[in-house]
């Protein structure tokens, strides 16, 4: 990191919040700025010597406030991530170490000339260009360089065409011309907080909807199971009312032969009446005939 000389001053100066510019040329900018901003806050959150920011002045050289510049997105290591007024560079003692410009071709002079030099002679490690919008990095419209020595080259892509920030150990990569972050070791996107809550809310409709079908199918066993208790009983019904309708059978069957043994001795005891009253006539003619 290189930083103009430090000189003593008993003059009070004040280094200004706002340099009077918009804050990006289009909601696209914005947008993405944002985003970057947001997404790589909540990625770096639990390393508290990590510093992310973007649109604020950083000043690099004492007692002169034009001495200043305003990244888009930028990261400090090795300086506190609380929040900040203004960044004084000869304070904290740290350059960023990663610098994020959304460009644009209203931008692009200064992007690639002044901010370049300023950023190669303050020793930031990778500087990125975006142009959402391609309007003039066409060929690609995302490049990461690397400060070799005091000058920048231009990194090569990965061979899934995206560009490893080794500053943050993230890989860079558009996605429907999006910017994204992927982190190289689980290979997931990383998320801002509102694309986190979409996340959450559809995972809630995900588990409440697989809950109510859960409860559905639960209500459908037991429809099923009373169904087959009441099958279960209409069958034991039936086999009730097969075994009644059987003993009412063998019962009839009972009677059919007692009353068929009955007419049997009936017909028994009317053929022997018939027998003895032929032989009560036999015998009577026999005594007429003696008599006679």
């Amino acid at each position: 990191m290189q930083t103009a000389p430090q000189t003593s001053s008993r003059r009070r100066i004040h280094y200004p919040e706002s340099d009077g510019k918009p804050m990006a040329e289009t909601d696209t900018h914005r947008t993405e700025m944002i985003w970057a901003i947001e997404c790589l806050k909540r990625h770096f959150q639990p390393q508290p010597l990590v510093y992310v920011t973007g649109n604020i002045l950083f000043y690099y050289v004492e007692d002169d406030p034009k001495k200043c510049f305003s990244p888009d997105v930028v990261v400090v290591r090795g300086v506190p991530s609380h929040l900040r007024r203004t960044y004084l560079l000869w304070e904290e003692g740290k350059a960023p170490c990663f610098v994020l410009e959304v460009t644009s071709r209203k931008t692009r002079s200064v992007d690639w000339n002044k901010k370049l030099q300023l950023y190669a002679q303050l020793g930031v490690h990778e500087y990125v260009m975006f142009d959402p919008l391609d309007e003039y990095l066409r060929h690609a419209p995302l490049q990461l360089m690397r400060l070799e020595g005091t000058k920048y080259v231009v990194a090569s892509p990965e061979g899934d065409g995206s560009l490893l920030s080794r500053e943050l150990g993230l890989k860079l990569l558009l996605l429907e011309g999006r910017l994204r972050f992927q982190d190289p070791a689980t290979g997931k996107l990383l998320m801002d907080l509102s694309e986190t809550d979409d996340e959450r809310i559809q995972a809630e409709m995900q588990a409440r909807l697989e809950a109510a079908r859960a409860e559905e199918a639960e209500g459908r066993a037991e429809e099923a199971e009373e169904q087959r208790r009441l099958e279960a009983a209409r069958a034991n019904e039936a086999d009730g009312r097969a075994e009644e309708a059987e003993a009412r059978a063998e019962e009839a069957e009972a009677r059919a032969e007692e009353a068929e043994e009955q007419r049997r001795l009936e017909a028994a005891r009317a053929e022997k009446a018939d027998e003895e009253l032929e032989q009560l006539r036999a015998q009577l003619a026999a005594l007429q005939k003696g008599r006679s």
